[in-house]
C-alpha cells in the first residue's frame, strides 16, 4: 500500500465517522466500518493486506500479555525448579533504552538487562503491582549466583540450584 493511500484511507474513514457521529444518536465503532465498508469498498480492498498485518501486529501485544506466566510466585520452591517463561517487550538496544518492539522470554535475558527493564518499569508504571513486582523479587534472589554481564535469568536461576537453594531465604 502506497502512503498516499493509507493517507486517503483514513481520510476517507475520518469523514465517514465524523458524518456519522454528527447524526441524532451517533454511531458505534461498528457502524462506522460498516458504513465505511459500503462506501469504500476499492479503497479497503487495496489496502486490505496492510490492515490485516496492522491489526495482527497489535494482537501480538495482547497476546504476549494474557500468556503471561501467572504462576509464578517467589515463595514457592517449584519456581526454582523450572525458567522463567514469560514473554515482555524489549528494546533492541543492548542499553534497554529506546522503543521496546521486540518480544523476548524474560528467562533468556542477561540479568543485567532484566534489571534495568524492571527498575525502569518500576519507576514509570501506572498500576500499583504488576508481575514486573515478581520479577524485582526474582531479581534480587538471583543476584549473588550471577558471575558474568552474559548470564541469562533462567541459567542464574540454575545456578541457585546447583547451590542446592530451595526457595528465597532457605539457604542448602
Amino acid at each position: 500500500m502506497r502512503k498516499g493511500q493509507l493517507t486517503e484511507l483514513r481520510n476517507d474513514l475520518n469523514a465517514v465517522a465524523r458524518q456519522l457521529a454528527a447524526s441524532g444518536n451517533g454511531a458505534t465503532a461498528r457502524e462506522i466500518v460498516e458504513a465505511f465498508h459500503k462506501e469504500r469498498p476499492a479503497l479497503i480492498h487495496a489496502a486490505s493486506r496492510f490492515l490485516i498485518d496492522t491489526a495482527l501486529t497489535r494482537l501480538v501485544g495482547d497476546v504476549i500479555k494474557r500468556r503471561a506466566d501467572k504462576n509464578i510466585d517467589i515463595e514457592q520452591s517449584e519456581l526454582f525448579e523450572r525458567t522463567i517463561a514469560d514473554i515482555i517487550a524489549v528494546s533492541s538496544s543492548a542499553t534497554g533504552a529506546g522503543r521496546r518492539d521486540h518480544y523476548r522470554v524474560v528467562g533468556s535475558l542477561p540479568v543485567n538487562l532484566a534489571v534495568q527493564m524492571v527498575k525502569h518499569h518500576l519507576e514509570t508504571r501506572r498500576r500499583k503491582k504488576d508481575r514486573f513486582d515478581t520479577y524485582k523479587e526474582v531479581l534480587d534472589f538471583i543476584s549473588p549466583y550471577v558471575t558474568s554481564d552474559e548470564m541469562t535469568v533462567n541459567e542464574a536461576l540454575a545456578a541457585a540450584r546447583a547451590q542446592g537453594v530451595k526457595r528465597p531465604g532457605q539457604q542448602p
